[in-house]
């Protein structure tokens, strides 16, 4: 199984122009902790979530990773 490369997200996110919590509502987190902790790697990214970060960010940019 591949893993989620934390890093490239994040700079994706930042490419987008959107902080931790822009990025953190629109994937429906209450604050910006939450999305945090999955881009620093202190949880796992659940599969629905890497989903809607995909779409946030551009698929064909997630999907080359």
């Amino acid at each position: 199984m591949k893993k989620v490369n934390l890093e490239k997200i994040k700079t994706l996110r930042k490419l987008k122009g959107l902080s931790l919590e822009e990025m953190s509502q629109l994937l429906g987190y209450e604050s910006p902790n939450g999305y945090y902790y999955l881009e620093v790697g202190r949880g796992r990214f659940p599969a629905e979530t890497l989903a809607r970060v995909a779409m946030t960010n551009g698929y064909m940019a997630l999907a080359s990773m």
